[in-house]
């Protein structure tokens, strides 16, 4: 690859400013390295300054902290938050929020959006520090003619030493930063495959040592995202007749053409265009050159735990930095019990030297002689050769554990413990309370109320960003007539077409355009579906049991229950169910199977002869239901004993179906 004087100068202006960027956060990326190994690194409890005092010794693990940290994750897997968009201003509508909405789930269950999400969180939990990355790709790469693109989540593991922000950015989602690096390791055939007309070097900064951090195997490749921002004078014009008005960069402005078509100057104004820009560089090479990138932001998304500044510097740490002592001075102590235990019973003989002298007999010795029936020792002889002593000198009695030590075992317990909401023994008591227990766990979990706020900040700053790459992506006149699957918030797919022109008021308007909306960005729990599901099926149980049985709506309810059900055999049953509430209007298509029936319904009814006998059910459906939305409160109150009288009637199955569930249930019946 030929090297230019501006791709030299290039070159060590992204070294330099990575080299200072490492130096501002040396110490605390090295402490978060030693958290993480902490829990992640077989026996990394035994890492660090007592690697040598306890070297070819017993060395046992309580961990308690790993366990912390699993429920914690645990929390975050339970009630993942989530993006969702709300329009910001009169222009953007609501449907406009939902379809960006639907692109953003898209991408996210694709390629492992959201496992790159659970990473960057479980890294910040784990030592404070995780990330993800917001990239685009050829929606069909192999596709010449195929412009258009997708945004993907890219997981970015080991962020604590990958991930590199300018030092002087001070907020938490790093949304103020002008440049970020990303570090990735090669293998050596895997560079020469992308690169192969670059010299094979890893990165380094300024002659100094390489970023090998996990072997001479590994050559790292730099990528730099920056921010420029471009000042621009926008002149406004106005036309005094038609109150018209049009706003143009003042280098654009042609006075003569204004003045012809009636224009008069109104005023001036600067605003700022800012840009991103990508560049991918070795130790010795630019890989790729600085090009523009979709978004106005970085798209890398620090996930931070516990963080805050000490004298103008940044640090951070996960939930096991303050239980490492603990945990540490716990093993040690029951490291060393089990020692004392296991030689309790042991008394140590001890011998003159010249008992030992022969190898044979000092060998034996030293072996495991627990085993052997008896060892030999040789005589203590004086000067004539006489025996003066035969035999062991004396016996030390085996050790048993000092009060000390057990004290220092339950200190470190007690500690763990009332730190890590573990188990003391009011939880494992086996007739404690369910709510004792999430008691416990939810006043201990409000120490880390922060850390996930930290995390709320994070997937917010990622909406932003999604937002600004996707008006790019997903919206103008390159992407209309586009057709992409949107996902709704129970998971189901709906196809939709971008930028999609249609007839309104007797105008043609482009609709399903992103790239012409204001959005807010909110972020909230996303439940588990399955969870939400059965809620769901819950709340409609209790509404139905309180329903009188010539409701129609309590028919409904239950038809929907049964759509509620997840099992594969009750499929077809649900799409006949499906299909008699799209029929009834009861629910909304939402698939595009529910749209071609909903037409092929339309086209069956408007060729069908009309039966009196129909017209009449209708009419009386149409009672049914006036009354029933016109039920107040007190009808709902009563119906609940109404419903009991026809549970334990017989020959209506659903009726069976809720009498076995109060039977089994005595105490919700009771509430």
């Amino acid at each position: 690859m030929t090297d230019t004087n501006n791709d030299y100068n290039r070159l060590q202006e992204l070294k330099e400013d990575l080299a200072d960027d490492l130096a501002a956060s040396e110490d605390v990326r090295d402490q978060a390295n030693e958290e993480y190994r902490f829990t992640q690194v077989p026996n990394g409890h035994w890492e660090g300054w007592l690697e040598d005092d306890y070297k070819n010794r017993a060395k046992m693990q309580m961990d308690h902290s790993s366990s912390y940290l699993r429920r914690l994750y645990a929390t975050w897997t339970n009630n993942r938050q989530a993006v969702n968009y709300s329009p910001s201003d009169d222009a953007t509508n609501k449907d406009d929020a939902e379809l960006l909405d639907g692109l953003y789930r898209r991408d996210t269950n694709r390629k492992g959006g959201q496992s790159a999400y659970d990473t960057a969180v479980f890294e910040g939990l784990s030592c404070g520090y995780g990330a993800l990355v917001i990239n685009t790709e050829y929606e069909d790469a192999g596709d010449p003619e195929n412009e258009h693109q997708n945004i993907i989540f890219s997981e970015q593991p080991n962020a604590y030493s990958t991930v590199i922000f300018d030092s002087s950015a001070r907020r938490a989602d790093k949304g103020d930063a002008n440049r970020c690096n990303i570090l990735t390791p090669y293998s050596k055939k895997n560079f020469e495959k992308n690169w192969p007309d670059a010299n094979v070097s890893t990165l380094g900064v300024n002659d100094r040592s390489s970023f090998n951090w996990y072997g001479d195997d590994l050559w790292y490749v730099g990528t730099n995202y920056e921010i420029d921002e471009e000042r621009i004078i926008l002149e406004t014009f106005t036309h005094p007749d038609s109150g018209e008005i049009v706003r143009i960069n003042r280098k654009d402005v042609d006075q003569e053409e204004m003045d012809m078509f009636g224009f008069q100057f109104a005023r001036s104004r600067t605003v700022t265009k800012q840009s991103t820009f990508k560049t991918i560089y070795s130790g010795s090479d630019i890989l790729v050159p600085r090009k523009r990138i979709a978004g106005r932001y970085i798209p890398v998304i620090p996930f931070f735990g516990f963080r805050g500044y000490v004298d103008g510097k940044e640090y951070y740490h996960g939930v096991i930095r303050e239980k490492m002592d603990a945990q540490r001075g716990l093993n040690m102590t029951y490291s060393l019990l089990m020692e004392t235990a296991a030689h309790a019973s042991d008394d140590t003989p001890v011998f003159a030297p010249e008992q030992m002298e022969n190898p044979a007999i000092s060998e034996g010795w030293a072996e495991n002689r627990h085993q052997k029936p008896f060892l030999l020792a040789d005589p203590i002889r004086n000067n004539n050769g006489d025996i003066v002593q035969s035999g062991v000198s004396m016996m030390m009695t085996g050790g048993a554990p000092s009060q000390a030590l057990i004290s220092a075992i339950e200190m470190n317990s007690q500690s763990l413990q009332q730190s890590t909401g573990g188990a003391p023994q009011d939880v494992l008591d086996p007739n404690s309370s369910g709510k004792a227990i999430n008691a416990i766990f939810a006043r201990e979990d409000q120490n880390v109320a922060m850390v996930f706020d930290n995390f709320d900040k994070s997937i917010k700053h990622s909406g932003v960003v999604y937002e600004s790459i996707a008006t790019e992506i997903y919206g103008g006149k390159s992407n209309a007539g586009r057709r992409v699957r949107t996902v709704n918030d129970r998971g189901d797919a709906k196809p939709v077409t971008l930028m999609e022109s249609k007839a309104q008021g007797g105008r043609i308007t482009l609709t399903n355009d992103v790239s012409s909306g204001k959005f807010d960005v909110v972020v909230s729990v996303s439940k588990n579906f399955q969870t939400e599901q059965q809620e769901t099926f819950e709340a409609m149980k209790d509404i139905a049991m309180a329903l009188p049985p010539q409701d129609p709506l309590r028919g409904h309810l239950l038809r929907l229950m049964v759509l509620q059900k997840e099992s594969s055999g009750m499929k077809d049953i649900q799409l006949f169910i499906r299909r008699e509430l799209l029929a009834a209007k009861v629910i909304t298509p939402e698939s595009e199977e529910d749209q071609q029936y909903m037409v092929e319904m339309e086209e069956k009814n408007a060729n069908k002869p009309q039966d009196p006998n129909e017209i009449y059910m209708l009419a009386e459906a149409e009672k049914a239901k006036s009354a029933s939305e016109n039920l107040d409160a007190r009808t709902i109150k009563t119906g609940a004993e109404a419903a009991k009288v026809v549970v334990e009637a017989e020959g209506v199955k659903l009726d069976n179906m809720l009498l076995a569930d109060e039977i089994q249930n005595p105490q919700r019946a009771a509430q």
